[in-house]
């Protein structure tokens, strides 16, 4: 959320989640400026999303462009059987 505040010009911020067939779903988007995906990033905000990501064996999806805002998702595994 800071680095959108920062860096995206946008004006609409959207955060969703879901639990969908044993996934849960974070879905972070916004209507930026984007950025190009092949540059180096420069900060640790998105680096330390993926590594957050990674310790609960999930991944990060980063879905952006210049002009067309970014979408960030994050998909968990989950095993609602392992509930207390």
């Amino acid at each position: 959320m800071i680095n959108i505040q920062k860096h995206a010009l946008a004006t609409q911020v959207k955060l969703r989640g879901v639990v969908d067939s044993g996934t849960i779903v974070v879905t972070l988007q916004d209507n930026g400026q984007g950025f190009d995906l092949e540059q180096p990033l420069t900060g640790w905000g998105l680096q330390g999303m993926r590594e957050r990501a990674e310790l609960l064996s999930g991944t990060l999806k980063i879905s952006t462009g210049s002009d067309q805002g970014t979408q960030i998702k994050i998909l968990i595994p989950y095993d609602s059987s392992a509930r207390r």
